[in-house]
């Protein structure tokens, strides 16, 4: 996505920290929520380069989420990662 390193790292500590996330640490929100940064990085790379060796590790990570035990979850994460990929392939 064109940023240095250093923010990726900010950006990672700062999800893996975040309120919501230490809190509900042992019911099943986090085991979706945990694939979300993984399921933006690869729709991003099925979005900018459309190759098909991104799509599997998309659809692998969609399905750990819905085998994570929480469906609201994933709908809450849509609403996240729909709106992402929309503006990601308007910058294209």
């Amino acid at each position: 996505m064109g940023m240095p390193g250093i923010s990726a790292l900010f950006s990672g500590l700062a999800f893996m920290l975040c309120a919501y996330n230490v809190v509900w640490l042992g019911y099943p929100h986090i085991n979706a929520l945990v694939f979300l940064p993984v399921i933006l990085l690869f729709v991003a790379r099925v979005v900018t380069v459309a190759a098909l060796p991104h799509v599997w590790p998309l659809a692998l990570a969609v399905g750990f989420m819905l085998l994570g035990g929480h469906p609201e979850e994933v709908l809450h994460s849509a609403v996240v990662v729909v709106p992402f990929a929309l503006v990601i392939s308007m910058r294209k």
